[in-house]
């Protein structure tokens, strides 16, 4: 097949998908208007709404054009949040305690869905190395109404950061550990996702007590909110 028409066949073929994702987050959204009251149900559709999205915007990158925009979406951070602790939970909850701190009917933000996840991911995973034995990890969300942002605190009991070399943990390619176990994307790019939705990360922490991250974003504008309800696609590929 001619370059042109794989790519052509390619784009194609994310619109189709395009369709299908749609159909499903449509679902989802009116499922959970009727299941509110059940919790259990609640935890599955948010499962298939963050897989559905994670996939979507996969797809998105592997045919995208470097030189586009970035599209964002609304994003539940909550959701998010949960996703990726469910996932170290089934790992390490035998020797670390997680616990979240989750402001309900938290507000959304504009963002991308996998950079998002990417962040949590990485900052939890950071949080769970830095624990030797057993520990605790808490993650926090809420909205500050004054800032007209919105908070996220991931927090651990672990080994702290040294003094000298906390200044430091933004550089980009630093790092204190071994290149064979240095498998996440690094602070920098952490970093550097944050910022590039309008966001702010921040780092304290005491030798032997714990460190904590804390991220700010902007919330999404309501006008933005309301026209998003009102169509809620996924855009992979142009007609």
């Amino acid at each position: 097949m001619q370059p042109e028409k794989e790519d052509l066949s390619l784009k194609h073929l994310a619109h189709d998908l395009n369709n299908i994702f749609t159909r499903i987050l449509t679902s989802i959204e009116l499922l959970k208007r009727k299941s509110q009251t059940s919790e259990n149900y609640s935890v599955l559709l948010n499962n298939i709404e963050s897989g559905t999205y994670l996939a979507s915007e996969i797809i998105e990158n592997a045919i995208g054009n470097s030189a586009s925009p970035v599209k964002t979406r609304r994003v539940n951070v909550n959701s998010i949040i949960q996703d990726v602790v469910r996932s170290f939970m089934l790992q390490h909850g035998n020797r670390i305690k997680f616990s979240l701190i989750l402001e309900p009917k938290l507000k959304l933000i504009n963002a991308k869905y996998t950079d998002i996840y990417r962040i949590i991911m990485n900052l939890t995973a950071n949080a769970v190395e830095a624990i030797n034995g057993e520990g605790k990890i808490e993650i926090t969300s809420k909205f500050l109404a004054g800032n007209d942002c919105l908070l996220i605190e991931i927090s651990d009991s672990g080994c702290g950061i040294e003094p000298d070399v906390i200044e430091h943990i933004f550089t980009d390619q630093f790092s204190t550990k071994p290149i064979e176990n240095n498998s996440g994307v690094g602070l920098s790019i952490v970093k550097q996702l944050v910022e590039s939705f309008g966001g702010s990360i921040t780092v304290q922490s005491d030798k032997q007590i714990g460190t904590t991250f804390t991220i700010n974003f902007p919330v999404a504008s309501l006008a933005k909110q309301k026209e998003t309800e009102i169509k809620k696609t996924i855009l992979i590929a142009e007609d």
